[in-house]
């Protein structure tokens, strides 16, 4: 049920202005940006002739490689530790090494190694070497919260269904696999977003849920169907872009916990923040290979492209991607600079 709809109409704001910061690449062939926090640091990683390194940027240092070689791309919390996961090599003079992916915290300039659950099988190199690109069901992070509690993923084989574990305080706790299928994210208060197979008219149909582990309960938010993306904020709202058979009927969705869902009319929602602000794309435009970012407000449709194409640093051509946005107004994405593929920040004035 649609509680509100919302017409996109692309507009300017009185006092809201931003500036393009380009973060670089450190001399690779290019950057890209996987989230940022309220302290206006971002993580992300670049990549040179296949090779991939995590990196961090803060605002007074620039950006710096992080010292693992990286598997995944990086999450971020407000307390400045990242999380992602890395190789792991035994160093045995004696025997046959093994190679495995592990879960890591970089906090403060030292590396925390978590290993991974004990219940789950660790595969060696060669396996993790050959998944299945329909099935990407291995080792991974799906969110790292303020109170350093980590949501993974893990199946022992491929045709086997997804095992999901919390991490925190060294304690490794699975979920119970016969309550959610799928998981998407995670925030503050450990709320999981997340998929549940429920019986309607019936039938057993996917459902997008909010399942908290603490209390067992379920909250039901629409049909887990032609989705593309799905994201959860500690407000505990949620944007859902939602793509059908024809592109253009493609259609994006705030959902709140009091008003229930709230259609965005050619709106695609990429990320949002807790302040009501939402970073997205033109729906119609898109599907025509065309990237329009906009940011969503209560008080109209703010068109982003302007900030790009009038800054001083016209060698910016396009914008790739939105990639997020803090608390704080600040926009990470990914672009178009001098002919290769830049990472950058908005900041607002």
């Amino acid at each position: 049920m649609i509680g509100v709809f919302l017409g996109v109409i692309p507009l300017n704001l009185q006092g809201i202005d931003y500036v393009i910061q380009d973060l670089g690449t450190l001399a690779t062939d290019e950057s890209h940006v996987t989230g940022i926090n309220n302290q206006n640091a971002i993580v992300g990683y670049t990549k040179q002739a296949g090779q991939v390194n995590d990196f961090i940027w803060q605002p007074n240092n620039g950006l710096v490689f992080l010292p693992y070689p990286s598997y995944q791309s990086p999450f971020i919390n407000n307390l400045n530790q990242v999380a992602s996961i890395f190789w792991h090599t035994t160093n045995y003079w004696f025997a046959n090494n093994t190679h495995s992916k592990r879960i890591c915290i970089y906090d403060n300039g030292l590396l925390r190694d978590l290993g991974s659950p004990e219940q789950w099988e660790i595969k060696k190199l060669e396996a993790w070497q050959t998944p299945h690109c329909w099935d990407p069901k291995e080792l991974g992070i799906l969110a790292f919260n303020d109170d350093q509690q980590i949501l993974i993923a893990n199946a022992k084989q491929s045709d086997q269904a997804t095992r999901f574990a919390i991490w925190q305080n060294g304690v490794f706790r699975e979920i119970d696999s016969n309550i959610i299928s799928n998981a998407y994210g995670m925030n503050n208060q450990g709320l999981i977003l997340s998929r549940k197979w429920v019986q309607k008219e019936n039938m057993n149909i996917p459902m997008l849920v909010l399942y908290n582990p603490m209390e067992g309960t379920i909250v039901e938010i629409t049909k887990d169907i032609n989705i593309i993306s799905r994201k959860l904020n500690n407000q505990g709202q949620v944007i859902v872009w939602l793509g059908l058979k024809n592109p253009t009927d493609g259609k994006g969705f705030l959902w709140d916990p009091e008003k229930g869902l709230i259609e965005l009319k050619d709106f695609a929602p990429v990320a949002f923040n807790n302040c009501d602000q939402i970073v997205g794309v033109q729906i119609s435009e898109f599907y025509n290979k065309k990237i329009v970012p906009l940011m969503w407000t209560p008080s109209g449709i703010i068109s982003l492209t302007q900030f790009i194409e009038s800054s001083s640093q016209s060698i910016w051509s396009e914008v790739t991607s939105l990639d997020g946005i803090n608390d704080n107004g600040y926009i990470i994405g990914q672009g178009i600079f001098d002919g290769k593929k830049h990472a950058f920040v908005l900041t607002p004035q």
